[in-house]
């Protein structure tokens, strides 16, 4: 077989519409491709000018084969892709992308050889995707809208309930009274919590959670966090301690009530489901940091532990063990998918080892600044 028969045998054959042109845009070989595809006759275009068939375009597409030839014809070795939409017979359109190439110089062909392959259901199907992208966006947009909006408007009643209770318990009420004041406090208190939780989700979700940079001691920001938590440690008898390296630097730049906040939920979480033992705190330089500026945190406990198939999910929102575990213990299950969230706004990650019965260790790192030394905030020799 020749190159010539061999070629011919490849177009004839192909999936594709190939088209052979002149310099001039004169149509000299159609492959029968094109029949399936746009419904014409290869023999009813052959000799026919390309750039004057105006029924293969739509309107303001009618260049298109133009640019492609006279691109291929400035350069022989380069292949020109493009895309665009052609008219079938029967007047609906199919989007193609073209690939043109001179082969002016070559005796089997001598010709610009152009191959259009059809993309239509490709380019529907990305439409289509667009589509679902961009409402599945609005829609997250306009939930997180929502969720803030409904979490402020509780959030003001809320707040002035709390703080009735307050001033209740200051004045003379029976042991009864004093009871169901202390319910409503502690009531109104958790379900501040939660409001903030779903606030600070939704802010997390739409991207408009905004982290501080101002300088702080890690040490000093420890002792208060720990001191918030130590009182519900201390209710349930466990023992609560912190080991803070030496080379941990006390004088850092970044977010502190986000970094408290994230302590918090991982402490708090740890006393929740340790019934006895100990919850540990440790803080190191982050050995795998690229640079000098990273810390690892660990929060280890002696808890009820989690099991392997929930150790993928443990971080998703509104996740937790099981339902059972909600029921008993409480909670939405949005602390731990808030702290991982802040945790990779700060440039970190946060993972989990766990066993069951035994107990678990929460890990994160976070990048910080240092501050400069003209800064009268730095805190000296690590001194508090």
């Amino acid at each position: 077989m020749t190159m010539t028969e061999h070629f011919r045998s490849l177009i004839q054959n192909s999936w594709d519409i190939i088209l052979v042109l002149d310099a001039d845009g004169t149509i000299r070989y159609v492959g029968p491709s094109i029949e399936r595809i746009l419904g014409y006759k290869p023999e009813d275009l052959i000799n026919q000018n390309v750039f004057k068939l105006a029924e293969f375009y739509y309107p303001h597409k009618h260049t298109v084969f133009r640019e492609i030839v006279n691109e291929a014809l400035s350069s022989s070795n380069t292949s020109i892709v493009t895309e665009c939409w052609l008219r079938h017979c029967d007047g609906s359109r199919r989007y193609f992308e073209v690939i043109g190439q001179n082969l002016l110089d070559q005796p089997s062909i001598s010709g610009i050889v152009l191959n259009l392959h059809d993309i239509t259901e490709r380019k529907r199907v990305e439409k289509e995707l667009s589509m679902a992208l961009h409402t599945a966006l609005e829609a997250s947009r306009v939930k997180s809208q929502f969720l803030t909006m409904v979490s402020h408007e509780i959030r003001t009643p809320l707040t002035a309930i709390i703080g009735i209770a307050e001033v209740l318990k200051e004045t003379p009420l029976t042991l009864e009274q004093q009871k169901y004041v202390n319910v409503l406090e502690t009531a109104g208190n958790t379900l501040l919590i939660l409001v903030n939780d779903i606030l600070d989700f939704s802010k997390v979700e739409s991207g408009t959670l905004s982290l501080d940079q101002v300088h702080f001691d890690i040490r000093e920001l420890v002792e208060k966090a720990i001191a918030a938590a130590a009182v519900r440690a201390g209710e349930k008898g466990l023992t609560l301690t912190v080991e803070i390296m030496p080379d941990v630097p006390s004088g850092i730049m970044g977010d502190p009530g986000r970094l408290t906040q994230i302590l918090l939920n991982i402490l708090e979480n740890a006393i929740k489901f340790t019934e006895r033992g100990e919850v540990v705190l440790r803080i190191k330089n982050n050995p795998d940091a690229k640079d000098d500026e990273g810390l690892l945190f660990s929060i280890s406990d002696t808890g009820i532990g989690i099991s392997e198939e929930k150790l993928n999910t443990i971080f998703d929102s509104f996740t937790q063990v099981d339902s059972s575990i909600r029921r008993k213990y409480g909670g939405t299950g949005l602390g731990l998918a808030i702290s991982s969230r802040l945790v990779n706004l700060m440039g970190g990650r946060m993972w989990v080892e766990s066993t069951q019965g035994i107990g678990s260790t929460f890990y994160f790192t976070i990048k910080f600044g240092s501050p400069s030394m003209d800064d009268p905030y730095i805190i000296q020799g690590g001194k508090r």
